[in-house]
């Protein structure tokens, strides 16, 4: 089961390499890309989206709050080695972190891809309020927040969101799904 979960986790690092590589520099979530050349849609009341969105249709995964307060943690270990400060955890970026990891559990895992009804993580920052969402890192599989952040300084695109200097905040969302758990980091230059 480790084998079948560590293979599934390593797919998914890759689709979410190719999916947050477009997201990682771009301050503003209108800049992201997610059907063939069309700016991604904003979802909210009035927009034109469908509202309430389709990840919060669903019951929810149960989300982890200690991987969350650990992933923050061992972060915040890594990025003077950076040469960036320290981040603060973000109630906003939390609830959307926390949102994009129950997409992925209630979607068995991300089968339409790492956007949920057109969204990334970064979109749903935007959406609650937060002005500046600049990166994210979505993953499934690992089983703790040591093997998720070990993983994630190893890996080019995922590196260079945590190492962004300019980064103020940051929001985990770790949920327990049937699947394995489902993890979502997005970093943030300030609300």
């Amino acid at each position: 089961m480790r084998n079948l979960l560590r293979g599934r986790a390593l797919a998914g690092m890759a689709v979410a390499a190719l999916c947050c590589a477009g997201v990682t520099g771009a301050a503003d979530p209108g800049d992201v890309f997610t059907d063939g050349g069309a700016p991604s849609s904003t979802q909210g009341p009035g927009t034109g989206g469908d509202w309430p969105p389709p990840w919060t249709q669903d019951p929810a995964a149960d989300p982890w709050p200690e991987a969350e307060a650990e992933v923050v943690r061992l972060v915040n270990e890594k990025r003077p080695g950076y040469g960036c400060g320290k981040l603060s955890a973000d109630e906003l970026l939390t609830q959307a972190a926390r949102e994009h990891s129950q997409g992925l559990a209630g979607d068995g895992g991300g089968s339409g891809g790492w956007f949920f009804g057109g969204s990334s993580a970064r979109d749903r920052a935007h959406d609650l309020g937060y002005a500046h969402p600049s990166g994210e890192i979505v993953a499934s599989g690992f089983e703790t927040a040591e093997e998720a952040v070990q993983a994630w300084t190893k890996r080019g695109v995922h590196n260079q969101v945590l190492a962004d200097c300019n980064a103020e905040d940051i929001g985990v969302g770790v949920v327990k799904g049937d699947d394995g758990p489902h993890w979502t980091v997005v970093l943030g230059h300030g609300a």
